[in-house]
């Protein structure tokens, strides 16, 4: 093996979202004294938000595949598989990890397996119903995972899906939860935000950060705002996001709700810089989620949360500690828990309090790497690849 332990990570693409940011992320906070990352996407024309994080990225070449297999691409598979086999025979990783289902997963565990790459490594960070569209898709995951060493979840409840759904041998799972950036989401005044809404100090601003997809359910949000605006006329709303298809129709139920003045809606790729400073109140209404980096991101900022029961939720934030815990698809409960806030800024300020401490105390990014670089160690010397002494050299 060379001096270096060398890990060649794939996913569909670096477009923005939670798992692409927690792989930029691990890709930037992995200690180069003892590993040699490199990057293996299916889009080449995400590939600049690698820049100044790794230094070699590759391309399976097809601008369209994002992650997800649909008509257009299945059929260019073969390609891929060919593609992807005769790049980790030049990488030589002593890892391969599949950072996303489905397409990352299926090319990387069969090339790599065929590439004869020592240890494979995939992860799960969303519900499989999110995404698994038909049952021979599914059968092929299912085929591809047999393939892998070891599978991870970013929740435990995640990890139990891997298991019970997928009969994935539960020794050879874990959780590793997301990481925050403490220092870069840290409590900053929001004052002059909050001016150039023409709002004040004395409004309570409830936010959602998250793209505009179904399964976040912003109509949930909206509909719990038209709730609590009826009752405090002092309350605000800013959703943040990209696109997804659902901006349209909410939009013009925020209209029809008579709130357009009450939002703001933003498509900022800088929430630490224009939500997160302005908010006093952040709402996770999403009915699934693997767990959720906003929310991390929320709580290091020092704001009390309001989250939907699903997922990794109840495993970030505790009910009544950090905020409340709430079932999903339900608006009301949502209005129910910001009333409270409302009304209570006493109760807010200790929830906000309680937040940022539980970020920075369980899930800042330095734990999240350090546990990946724990766990490629442990299994790479239970396979051999490198001696225990080398571990503890390396730590």
């Amino acid at each position: 093996m060379a001096a270096r332990i060398k890990i060649a990570y794939i996913i569909g693409s670096l477009r923005t979202g939670g798992a692409e940011g927690q792989l930029l992320e691990l890709l930037r906070g992995l200690d180069r004294s003892v590993f040699d990352p490199s990057l293996i996407i299916f889009r080449p024309d995400t590939s600049s938000r690698a820049e100044a994080v790794v230094e070699q990225v590759y391309s399976l070449g097809n601008p369209k595949t994002s992650g997800l297999i649909d008509r257009s691409n299945l059929l260019k598979f073969p390609s891929f598989l060919r593609r992807a086999r005769e790049l980790l025979r030049h990488i030589q990783p002593d890892v391969l990890h599949a950072f996303l289902p489905e397409a990352a997963t299926i090319v990387g565990s069969l090339a790599a397996r065929a590439a004869g790459v020592s240890l494979i490594v995939a992860s799960r960070r969303g519900s499989a119903g999110l995404y698994r569209r038909s049952r021979f898709l599914t059968a092929a995951e299912r085929y591809a995972l047999r393939r892998t060493d070891f599978m991870l979840g970013n929740s435990a409840a995640l990890a139990r899906e891997i298991v019970d759904l997928d009969s994935y041998p539960a020794e050879r799972t874990a959780t590793i939860y997301n990481g925050v950036d403490t220092r870069r989401f840290a409590p900053r005044s929001g004052t002059d935000l909050r001016r150039a809404l023409g709002w004040s100090d004395e409004h309570v601003v409830f936010a959602i950060v998250a793209n505009f997809r179904a399964c976040k359910r912003h109509a949930d949000f909206v509909s719990a705002a038209a709730r609590l605006h009826r009752e405090f006329s002092h309350t605000r709303f800013v959703m943040c996001g990209h696109d997804r298809g659902e901006l349209t129709r909410l939009t013009t139920q925020i209209a029809d709700a008579g709130l357009k003045d009450a939002f703001h809606i933003t498509t900022s790729d800088e929430p630490e810089r224009t939500v997160y400073p302005l908010i006093d109140v952040y709402v996770c209404s999403s009915e699934t989620e693997g767990f959720s980096n906003s929310l991390l991101e929320a709580m290091a900022f020092r704001k009390a949360v309001i989250a939907t029961r699903v997922g990794g939720n109840p495993e970030a934030v505790r009910d009544r500690v950090e905020g409340y815990l709430v079932p999903s698809h339900d608006p009301e409960a949502i209005a129910a828990a910001g009333a409270l806030l409302v009304k209570n800024a006493d109760l807010r300020g200790r929830m906000s309090a309680a937040a940022r401490e539980r970020a920075v105390t369980t899930f800042s990014l330095d734990f999240m790497v350090k546990n990946h670089e724990q766990l490629y160690f442990r299994l790479l010397s239970e396979r051999g690849v490198i001696l225990e002494q080398s571990k503890a050299a390396a730590f």
